[in-house]
């Protein structure tokens, strides 16, 4: 047998779900304004630093509000506050797209005694956070060239402690301010893409399940110089990625020209060997990575490989 609400309860529910919808947000949300400051270069290279200062400022003429400072754990979710990144990326041709976020992973160690931070903010004040904010090239994968406006997002809900479990009573008066988010107006870079990484199978490349190939045999690597200016460049560190699959050990990098004219290519010249584990097509990319330098972390186009059955042994009777 179906029942039905009475009309009168189904108008109060819509009724409730509208202001619920409308609900404006908490004063502390309306009284404090994020901003971020771009500290590091206007121009980058993937993998260089995206660094950004914050502050929040208290707006409000006459209620004092308190923030926690960010902390170790924070960029992750596991203490208060939650800081997180988004970007969107205008492509040369004048296209708009969201900046992908890049996979991340660290200790289990954090500091989840974030009441230690909190701070007062009297009505009118700023205060600025350096330390413990994340640089914003490890959360977002800045690789394709264009202009970019990032912004800074942080979230209070006091209830971030340990790994994101609910914390013990808090004997302070920040126990009143409820759940609130801030995003900051967004800081603007340019990311640029002076050298190219490019890689591409050997004609002859052959691999077995099971029996080591060398690199040198397998892949040709190098640097693409794309800009209009002559470049200095280094072997720098080089790895490889495989999608489902064993990724080839890489012992040693060297590179042809220190020094690149535009349009200009140096090999980068590999030691090392590739042991795949089972036949069947993989998908393989190479990155290239001179960061400790201060130059860029690149990655190729995928390759895929044709990984050959094992060749059966012969005995003699």
């Amino acid at each position: 047998m179906i029942r039905t609400l009475p009309l009168f309860l189904l108008s109060l529910i819509a009724s409730g779900a509208e202001a619920c919808r409308k609900a404006p947000p908490p004063q502390v949300q309306s009284d404090l304004v994020l901003a971020a400051r771009l500290t590091s270069a206007a121009q980058v290279q993937p993998g260089q630093p995206v660094v950004v200062e914050l502050s929040i400022t208290n707006t409000s003429k006459e209620t004092k509000h308190f923030v926690v400072k960010p902390g170790d754990g924070s960029e992750a979710g596991w203490r208060e506050p939650h800081l997180s990144f988004s970007a969107t990326l205008e492509r040369p041709d004048g296209k708009r797209e969201a900046v992908k976020p890049l996979s991340y992973g660290r200790c289990g160690l954090f500091d989840p005694i974030w009441q230690a931070d909190i701070v007062e903010i009297e009505p009118g004040e700023t205060v600025t956070f350096k330390d413990w904010v994340p640089y914003a090239n490890h959360f977002l994968d800045f690789e394709q060239a264009g202009k970019v406006e990032l912004r800074v997002h942080y979230s209070y809900d006091g209830r971030r402690g340990l790994k994101g479990q609910r914390c013990g009573v808090l004997q302070h008066p920040i126990r009143a301010t409820p759940p609130y988010t801030l995003v900051s107006k967004p800081v603007r870079f340019e990311v640029v893409r002076p050298l190219e990484l490019s890689a591409q199978l050997k004609p002859a490349a052959a691999l077995r399940a099971g029996e080591p190939a060398r690199l040198s045999e397998l892949f040709d690597l190098g640097l693409i110089n794309r800009s209009e200016a002559k470049l200095t460049v280094r072997p720098g560190s080089v790895w490889f990625v495989v999608e489902k699959g064993v990724a080839p050990e890489v012992k040693q990098v060297r590179a042809g020209a220190g020094t690149l004219e535009p349009g200009q290519r140096t090999a980068l010249e590999l030691d090392g060997t590739w042991r795949p584990a089972a036949p069947g097509k993989l998908r393989v990319r190479a990155f290239y990575d001179d960061t400790g330098n201060g130059g860029p972390r690149l990655k190729s186009a995928w390759m895929t490989v044709e990984v050959q059955e094992t060749r059966a042994a012969f005995t003699c009777d």
